[in-house]
C-alpha cells in the first residue's frame, strides 16, 4: 500500500514553550496520524503497537477497503510466569525497586497475547510504580498488553519509585491469556524501605526470621532482643496486631500474607513476611 503512495511529510517544529510537547505528552515513541487538513486522525502511545496498527489506520483515514494484513497476527498458545526476584524487594527510602518475574510463551508454534494489569494498589504518599515489558510505561498506565513469539520469553520488571523513609507499598498482579481466559495467573508484590539515600545509621540485623511460615498458630522471631516488640501488618499496611517478646499467637488472624515489622525504638530495621494458610 505505502508503495503506491507519494508522502511528502513535512516536520514541525515545537514552540518556544514546548506546547506541543507539554500538551500531548513526552512519550519517546509516539506517533500521530494527521490528515491534509491538519487534524489528528489517531494517536498511537507507541507506534504500531497492539492494539494499535498503523496500516488499518491509514486505510481508515484514506477510505480505503481493508486488507487482508489489517487486523493482525491470529493468537492461540499458552503461558506461564515464574519469579525471578523474591515478591517482596527492599531499598533504600528514594530509590526505585524492581521486582522480576519472567513470562514463558509454552507453546512451540503459536504467539500468545498476554494482558498484565494492576488489579489492587496500595501506596505510600508520593511512591509511584510502573509495568515494565516490551516497552517501560509510565506509572498512569495500569494495564498492557503484549504480545510473546511461539517457544519465546518475556521479563517482566515492575518498579516502585519510593520515597525517603520507613514505607511499605502493595500491588497485586493479574495476567491473562486474551484467547483463553482460564489461562491467567495473579501475584502480590510488596516493595520495602528503611531511611533514605544517603542517610546512615546504625546497623541492624540483615534480615529478620520468622518460624514457622507458613504459620498455623503461633509464630517465632528468631534472634529478637530482649524486650523486642512487633506489628503485624496486612497486605494493605494495616496493623492488625502488636505483640512484645519473641513469640506470638496468631492463630486467630485471617488466611493471608502478613507482613512483620520491628515497632518503633526497638532497632531493629528489616521486615519479614509470612502466610496463615
Amino acid at each position: 500500500m505505502l508503495a503506491d503512495l507519494q508522502i511528502d511529510a513535512p516536520v514541525y517544529l515545537d514552540g518556544p514553550c514546548n506546547e506541543w510537547w507539554n500538551y500531548y505528552g513526552p512519550q519517546p515513541n509516539n506517533a500521530y496520524l494527521i490528515d491534509v487538513n491538519g487534524t489528528i486522525h489517531t494517536h498511537h502511545d507507541w507506534f504500531d503497537k497492539l492494539p494499535d496498527d498503523i496500516d488499518c489506520d491509514i486505510e481508515d483515514l484514506l477510505a480505503l477497503p481493508p486488507t487482508s494484513a489489517c487486523g493482525g497476527t491470529t493468537f492461540g498458545g499458552g503461558f506461564k510466569v515464574q519469579w525471578m526476584s523474591n515478591d517482596t524487594v527492599y531499598g533504600e527510602g528514594g530509590t526505585t525497586l524492581t521486582a522480576h518475574l519472567k513470562l514463558f510463551n509454552t507453546s512451540a508454534t503459536e504467539e500468545v497475547l498476554v494482558r498484565v494489569v494492576k488489579l489492587q494498589t496500595d501506596l505510600p504518599v508520593g511512591w509511584q510504580t510502573s509495568l515494565c515489558l516490551d516497552v517501560c510505561y509510565l506509572p498512569d498506565v495500569d494495564s498492557a498488553i503484549v504480545p510473546i513469539a511461539a517457544g519465546d520469553t518475556m521479563d517482566f520488571y515492575y518498579y516502585f519509585y519510593s520515597t525517603p523513609g520507613d514505607a511499605i507499598g502493595y500491588t497485586r498482579l493479574g495476567m491473562r491469556n486474551e484467547n483463553d481466559f482460564n489461562n491467567g495467573f495473579s501475584r502480590q508484590v510488596w516493595g520495602m524501605t528503611s531511611g533514605s539515600v544517603g542517610v546512615s545509621g546504625p546497623a541492624g540485623p540483615a534480615s529478620l526470621v520468622v518460624a514457622s511460615d507458613p504459620a498455623l498458630g503461633t509464630i517465632s522471631v528468631l534472634g529478637a532482643l530482649p524486650g523486642s516488640a512487633f506489628d503485624i501488618l496486612d497486605v494493605l499496611g494495616r496493623t492488625v496486631m502488636h505483640f512484645a517478646g519473641p513469640t506470638a499467637v496468631v492463630g486467630h488472624l485471617p488466611k493471608g500474607d502478613y507482613i512483620i515489622l520491628p515497632a518503633s525504638g526497638t532497632g531493629l530495621i528489616a521486615p519479614a513476611r509470612f502466610v496463615r494458610p
